[in-house]
């Protein structure tokens, strides 16, 4: 459990550090990063929210997130993520637990990793640590819908059956969460 917790860490750190780097402004963050969107139903419930993504050689991801105003400046508060996918379309790939190595070794991940949490604070603090419940074959999956000049440009579906391991007292979701009926897409 604790190397999600690490892995979600580190993945956060990327994702913020490409968010810095993007703006050069020192006010307060009032803009929300975005490279397109998702939309999703977590337990029957509709999400929309902003999505960041990133391609590396012949796979890619994506990180759907919703975020808060917390003192002044906006945060990411609720996050999806979906990594190691590879570059194909028109067809389903399954989706794993985050793979340990990826987040050291990104070209080595062995599979599709996913895991959802809920940030709290300023956004750098993981309250909710939910992972995919990989025995449900039927639920766990991205498709590639469409793709442009070698993804850049790419649509899709997922869904997702995942299971809470790690939680606060400020926690609003149930153990479990059915993510279904999900659309992304970006532009980079």
């Amino acid at each position: 459990m604790k190397i999600y917790l690490f892995e979600s860490i580190l993945m956060s750190i990327f994702l913020l550090a490409v968010t810095l780097l993007s703006s050069c402004e020192k006010k307060p963050k009032t803009e929300i990063p975005s490279d397109g969107r998702a939309t999703f139903k977590i337990n029957g419930i509709e999400m929309v929210t902003e999505l960041r993504a990133g391609v590396r050689d012949s796979k890619f991801g994506f990180a759907a997130e919703k975020y808060r105003m917390v003192e002044g400046s906006l945060s990411p508060w609720e996050t999806l993520t979906i990594s190691e996918l590879q570059k194909k379309t028109d067809s389903v790939q399954r989706i794993f637990n985050r793979d340990t190595i990826a987040s050291t070794y990104p070209d080595r991940a062995r599979h599709v990793g996913g895991y959802f949490g809920t940030p709290q604070a300023d956004g750098d603090v993981t309250c909710d640590i939910f992972n995919v419940i990989e025995q449900d074959s039927v639920n766990n999956w991205v498709r590639i819908n469409k793709q442009q000049d070698d993804f850049k440009k790419v649509w899709g579906s997922f869904s997702l059956h995942l299971y809470r391991t790690e939680s606060c007292s400020s926690t609003m979701y149930p153990d479990t969460l059915l993510i279904t009926d999900g659309q992304f897409y970006f532009s980079l």
